[in-house]
């Protein structure tokens, strides 16, 4: 396969630029949502699923409706492991001040963490004497006598082209059990090992095909690449691989008169021609997007770099205009100019093992903090290598602190630690930065 330049993927991620000044930007939002809903109240409305704000603990304050979001009791946040968060601070808003002046918008909420929903269990009504229906990869669903199953990421049904429902059988001594024509097979031969794309027309231009490499669409001559972001190798610790991002397409290159062109530029004529409801992605010095069917795109990091923090950006359409928003930044919603810098997006490069320095090798092990327990009524919050116990009834105080990096051998009685007395005592531990273990920033 053949290997591009990162700084070629660069140079393509940089053509597509918003040039539009803050007071062609602060136009286009009047024009889009001149007659839009800014009640506060339309907030409890658009709540994400899988979660929900924590009764009694909402407040409105300069416009801003502010509360303490938590996940279904099944739910887990896409934190370390065995870390459940009781409460998240969490803030909505539905107006944007852009040089001193405000926009109304729509109402948005920003700082949402996800939560990672388990799916449910299914007992179709025909099988119940068979109990759940479940796959170790996917999920069934279920209509009537019908089932059909769904993989995840990195998976394919293996009767992808029969689709044949499960069946629940028994035998003479009452033992029932389903019988399931299909089960989520991996997409690709190789572990960790994305397999090798090859479009229609044109050829996939790779970094390669391992976990974070990256690949555009290169087209012949006559031809234009239809392409929103590029296409990342994703794999889970499993193995299992698969490519996410638009594959894109190469479409004849016609050449129309000048007067056409120009109404082609134009947003409601052009989006006739595309697919896309966007048409620009922001520019980008380090990350690169990568964009599914609905243009929510996040921006990821070139091979041997790690983002981070999770930055995403979904289009919005209103009145025949389209924009992207990011929804992370309240502030900065729609001002997409320098979107690494404002939200402080950064590529970390990953350093061999062998590369890094004496001060920083730590012995396997140390690490205390990927199994921490949970607490009732209390929330783990973790960061530069230190994690602390916050309870629901006063997050604004640190209750335990676990230093995560200390050699140290020292035991903790985990029964002692909870939400309804004081903590332990313990000792203050020296710590390094947990980000210098691995991470080096990208310069």
């Amino acid at each position: 396969m053949k290997t591009i330049l990162i700084s070629g993927l660069v140079s393509a991620s940089n053509t597509s630029s918003v040039t539009s000044n803050q007071n062609e930007l602060g136009s286009m939002l009047e024009h889009m949502f001149a007659d839009i809903d800014t009640d506060l109240q339309t907030c409890y409305d658009i709540i994400p699923e899988h979660g929900h704000v924590v009764d009694n603990t909402c407040k409105e304050e300069d416009d801003t409706l502010t509360c303490k979001f938590k996940c279904d009791e099944n739910d887990n946040l896409h934190l370390l492991k065995n870390i459940v968060m009781s409460g998240y601070e969490v803030s909505c808003r539905c107006h944007q001040v852009i040089d001193g002046k405000r926009y109304r918008v729509p109402c948005a909420w920003s700082e949402m963490p996800q939560c990672n929903s388990v799916p449910p269990s299914v007992i179709p009504e025909y099988g119940s004497h068979c109990g759940a229906l479940s796959d170790e990869n996917g999920a069934w669903e279920c209509s009537g006598s019908s089932c059909h199953l769904t993989c995840n990421h990195g998976y394919v049904p293996s009767d992808q082209e029969a689709q044949m429902s499960p069946r629940c059988t028994c035998n003479k001594f009452g033992d029932c059990n389903w019988f399931k024509p299909a089960t989520c097979v991996q997409v690709n031969h190789n572990n960790g090992q994305c397999e090798a794309d090859y479009p229609p027309i044109g050829q996939s231009d790779c970094t390669g095909s391992s976990m974070g490499d990256l690949c555009v669409l290169q087209c012949p001559a006559q031809f234009k690449a239809e392409q929103f972001g590029v296409r990342r190798c994703e794999c889970n610790s499993s193995g299992a691989c698969d490519w996410l991002g638009d594959r894109g397409r190469c479409e004849e290159d016609i050449q129309l008169p000048p007067a056409l062109a120009a109404l082609a530029d134009n947003s409601q004529f052009g989006s006739l021609l595309s697919p896309a409801k966007c048409k620009t992605l922001p520019t980008t010095e380090f990350g690169f997007w990568r964009c599914d069917e609905a243009q929510t795109c996040q921006l990821v990091c070139p091979p041997g770099f790690e983002a981070n923090q999770l930055l995403e950006i979904n289009c919005l359409c209103a009145n025949g205009s389209c924009t992207f928003q990011n929804q992370q930044s309240l502030e900065h919603r729609f001002q997409l100019t320098d979107i690494e810098s404002i939200n402080n997006f950064e590529c970390m490069a990953l350093i061999d093992e062998d590369d890094v320095p004496d001060s920083v090798i730590m012995e396997k092990g140390i690490d205390r903090c990927a199994d921490l327990p949970r607490i009732e009524n209390g929330a783990w919050n973790c960061t530069h290598g230190t994690c602390n116990l916050r309870c629901l009834d006063d997050l604004d105080t640190e209750r335990f602190v676990v230093d995560c990096l200390a050699d140290d051998t020292e035991l903790v009685d985990w029964s002692h630690v909870n939400c309804n007395s004081q903590s332990p005592k313990k000792k203050t531990r020296a710590h390094a930065n947990l980000a210098q273990r691995n991470l080096a920033p990208l310069r």
